[in-house]
């Protein structure tokens, strides 16, 4: 794509050109080096005054949640079977934000789940954010990808939802269960919805 090339060596220009680099992570700093050496590592973090504390539906629901924009359809597959199993359960909702069905509306995969359209409105993503238990974020480790930041675990955490992640580069430094395949993915929801009132704790 002549337009996504152009972009590239654009941005690289600006790069060379720029006196720093500010990026989010140690991996993604080793990217930018060859081209600009003055590059600074600045995590990301979350001011906790601009979330309210969550609110919780009482209706007796274990909710397992997904936020992605459908650009990340690749990474569905590493959580798909777990999805499927958890739809099965009894008193679990699968909740699918921005991504999860095409731009017609229909559903890439046929297991119950509801859908929330993304927004870019940050009260409407918090509150839908709140109302997980299980907050996923699986990465297929592709050069773009493995990129990332951190940036769903500190969401997922101040929304009070258990996150669990690729065992990726974005997401080396925390400390949560992490899934390399997957089965991975499975066995730790499965693992999460047994034990619904610990992992809420």
């Amino acid at each position: 794509n002549p337009i996504t090339v152009f972009s590239v060596e654009r941005h690289l220009e600006i790069v060379r050109e720029a006196d720093g680099v500010v990026v989010t992570t140690d991996y993604l700093a080793k990217q930018y080096r060859p081209y600009n050496p003055n590059v600074f590592v600045c995590p990301n973090q979350i001011d906790p005054a601009d979330w309210a504390e969550p609110v919780k539906p009482d209706d007796g629901v274990f909710r397992i949640g997904w936020f992605a924009s459908r650009s990340h359809r690749a990474d569905m597959g590493l959580i798909a079977r777990g999805l499927e199993w958890a739809s099965r359960q009894p008193d679990v909702e699968i909740v699918l934000v921005g991504a999860g069905v095409s731009a017609d509306g229909k559903p890439w995969y046929p297991f119950r789940f509801k859908f929330v359209p993304w927004s870019n409105d940050f009260g409407v993503y918090r509150k839908a954010l709140a109302e997980l238990d299980v907050g996923l974020a699986p990465v297929v480790g592709t050069p773009w990808a493995v990129c990332r930041s951190d940036l769903k675990t500190l969401e997922y955490g101040l929304a009070q939802a258990y996150p669990v992640v690729s065992d990726q580069p974005p997401y080396e430094t925390v400390d949560v269960p992490k899934a390399k395949t997957p089965k991975d993915f499975l066995r730790i929801i499965q693992s999460l919805v047994a034990d619904r009132d610990g992992t809420r704790r």
